[in-house]
């Protein structure tokens, strides 16, 4: 928690997974080292959310630190081992390893480099793994200083090389006798995922193709395949994605994945009715030449938030606008004049705004409408003229209306388009 802005919503619900998962917790006040900074208050504030602190007669664990001047984080570690071994958190290293993915990438040179954190047993060199619908044997494992080691037990975060493709983040690892078996059970898993979301034969679209299914009052759906550079970035478009919808137009993200654009994204792109959207990745010219070929389009950036601008503007430009009315002005009948093969025409004087001829025109008479149509005519002095503003005499004449009185209000106002927008 920072030590300046105290409990934020992100820390709430930081609480709230803490308390589901029923695990222990340890606050660290940080940024104590700035001139607003307020450890006290945000013990307080701990306090409205059921965590009372050590020092304030609770058994919430609160350390006062600073991640830029160093202070306080030995203190904190030493917090942190004191928490485990009170809750007896420990692992054993003689049993099989497990693990969970943190990130994962693609590294020119030595392929596919996952980052897995062992929770129990000890990972070597050797091992035959499987991951989703990934498998391997480790061939090498580094520390997070880059260091080659041979092991790695509970709690320690490490480097893995030798898997075939790129695992997703939040994968759990899993260690089998030999390189056959882990092929057989990531192949199993890749067939299983296949059956769940098999995708119905479509034509490819485009973001310019999805004009007519809004016409046509159906919702409007983009697909998208994607591609990126580390699996951080690709959970974190994933995410923005999914949030621009409303209820005339939504986005699916069939697949994503880390990676360059290849032939089989072009192949899924084409079954589903996707667009590929490749982010700090590269494609080969002869994929995008096949892209052309099937009609699938692709779209390469490096700024997340021109990626997402660029959606939710295409998606933007697929909704109807919603249409309102913006008053032009009013105006006050003085006289009524009546004139042959003409009619009646008001008198007025512009009190505000301006009159407009072809816009709308109301006749208000005693707070009630009782005529709304076009302004046909608008005459200044003896001249037909475009508008009247405010502070002049002009003369109106309403086609289909003869029952002008003096004291009436007209009121001129235009419907105007306003784009809708997609918040994100």
């Amino acid at each position: 928690v920072a030590a300046n802005d105290g409990i934020m919503p992100k820390t709430v619900e930081a609480i709230s997974h803490a308390r589901a998962a029923n695990v222990p917790i340890v606050v660290a006040v940080n940024k104590c080292d700035l001139a607003d900074a307020d450890p006290t208050r945000v013990k307080r504030q701990l306090l409205e959310h059921s965590l009372v602190p050590e020092d304030l007669g609770g058994d919430i664990v609160c350390v006062e630190c600073s991640a830029k001047t160093g202070d306080g984080l030995p203190d904190l570690l030493e917090a942190l081992v004191l928490v485990a071994e009170m809750e007896e958190l420990s692992g054993n290293t003689r049993f099989v390893p497990e693990g969970i993915v943190i990130e994962a990438q693609i590294d020119k040179g030595r392929g596919p480099v996952a980052t897995v954190l062992v929770r129990d047993g000890t990972l070597k060199q050797g091992d035959c793994l499987v991951i989703g619908t990934c498998y391997g044997r480790v061939r090498r494992i580094m520390d997070h200083e880059g260091n080659e080691v041979r092991s790695a037990g509970p709690s320690t975060p490490v480097a893995v090389l030798g898997l075939n493709d790129v695992p997703a983040a939040g994968q759990r690892i899993e260690v089998v006798k030999n390189e056959r078996r882990a092929r057989q059970i990531a192949e199993e898993n890749a067939q299983e995922k296949r059956d769940e979301s098999r995708p119905e034969e479509a034509a490819a679209i485009t973001l310019e193709g999805l004009f007519a299914q809004v016409r046509a009052g159906q919702q409007a759906k983009l697909n998208v395949v994607l591609k990126a550079d580390v699996q951080g970035s690709v959970e974190a478009i994933v995410g923005k994605l999914q949030q621009l919808h409303n209820d005339d137009v939504s986005v699916e993200v069939k697949h994503a994945a880390v990676g360059p654009i290849g032939k089989t994204d072009v192949d899924l792109a084409k079954t589903t009715s996707s667009i590929v959207i490749g982010f700090n990745t590269h494609v080969d010219p002869q994929v995008r030449a096949l892209a052309d070929d099937e009609g699938v389009e692709i779209r390469m950036y490096a700024v997340i938030y021109h990626l997402l601008d660029d959606v939710r503007q295409a998606l933007e430009g697929l909704l109807e606008p919603e249409y309102v009315q913006e008053t032009l002005g009013h105006a006050e009948v003085l006289q009524v004049f009546e004139i042959s093969r003409t009619g009646s025409v008001a008198g007025c004087r512009v009190v505000s705004g301006s009159l407009r001829r072809g816009q709308n025109l109301r006749v208000i008479r005693e707070r009630q409408v009782i005529f709304d149509g076009r302004l046909d005519s608008l005459r200044r002095v003896k001249d037909n003229v475009e508008e009247v503003h405010q502070g002049f005499e002009c003369g109106v004449y309403l086609r289909g209306f003869a029952g002008f009185q003096a004291g009436d209000m007209l009121e001129c106002y235009a419907i105007v388009a306003v784009a809708r927008q997609l918040q994100l």
